[in-house]
């Protein structure tokens, strides 16, 4: 049976896991431009449009801000 310490070192490990995919979500927004094409309020549409995006990578991009 688990104990409280392998509960804690579950929660630190998907914590990490968390961050690295927040950082590479991060590093693709600046690789594909999307943090330029936001300094103007834009929708998610246009964005998708301008920038030439799948829509639910996009949105899903858009959710972890």
């Amino acid at each position: 049976s688990p104990s409280p310490a392998d509960f804690l070192e579950l929660r630190r490990l998907t914590s990490m896991l968390s961050e690295v995919t927040r950082a590479h979500l991060m590093r693709s927004g600046l690789e594909l431009g999307l943090f330029a094409a936001l300094v103007e309020p834009v929708r998610e549409t246009q964005l998708i449009e301008r920038l030439g995006l799948a829509p639910e990578l996009a949105a899903a991009w858009l959710q972890q801000l």
